[in-house]
C-alpha cells in the first residue's frame, strides 16, 4: 500500500459479463486502510475477494480463472471513503447536536448526545446494509502482472 493509492496482487477467481473477482493473495490489513468502509463490501467471515466492474476496451479481454493481477485503487477513492466514513458521520453528528439543542433545549446534554449517538448509529447500520453497493463505487485499475 502506497500513500497515494492502494494496491493488491491476487488471483482471478471468477469473470462474468460485468465484474471480474479477484482473491487477494496476503491477508488485507483492512484495519488501517483509508478506503476499508468502501472497498471489500465483505463481512469479517468471507474471503478476502474483491469484486470489480469488468474493464471495457481493447486488451481487458483477457482475463481468465487464474491470471495472477495487480489492483490498484487511485486516490479519488481514498477521498470517497473517507467522506463516507468520517465527513458525513461527523456532519450527521453535529447536525443532531445543533438541531437538537436549537428545537429541544430542555432535553439537556445526555440525551441530546445520546440521540445524536443514535443518528450516527443508524448511518453506520447504513453503511453497513449498503456495504457492497460502496465496494462497487470503488474504481479499480486491474493489470497482469
Amino acid at each position: 500500500m502506497h500513500s497515494d493509492h492502494v494496491e493488491h496482487i491476487g488471483v482471478v477467481k471468477e469473470v462474468s459479463f460485468n465484474n471480474i473477482s479477484v482473491a487477494v493473495e496476503e491477508p488485507c490489513q483492512c484495519e488501517g486502510c483509508s478506503i476499508a468502509i468502501v472497498c471489500m463490501g465483505k463481512s469479517e467471515n468471507e474471503a478476502d475477494i474483491i469484486n470489480i466492474p469488468r474493464p471495457r476496451g481493447a486488451g481487458h479481454d483477457s482475463f481468465h480463472p487464474g491470471d495472477r493481477v495487480r489492483l490498484e485503487a487511485a486516490s479519488g477513492s481514498k477521498l470517497k471513503a473517507s467522506f463516507w466514513a468520517f465527513i458525513l458521520p461527523t456532519g450527521i453528528l453535529l447536525t443532531a447536536v445543533l438541531g437538537i439543542q436549537g428545537y429541544a433545549p430542555d432535553l439537556g446534554p445526555l440525551l441530546t448526545a445520546l440521540i445524536a449517538a443514535g443518528a450516527v448509529a443508524l448511518y453506520e447500520l447504513i453503511l453497513y446494509l449498503f456495504r457492497k453497493d460502496l465496494a462497487m463505487s470503488v474504481t479499480w485499475q486491474i493489470r497482469h502482472c
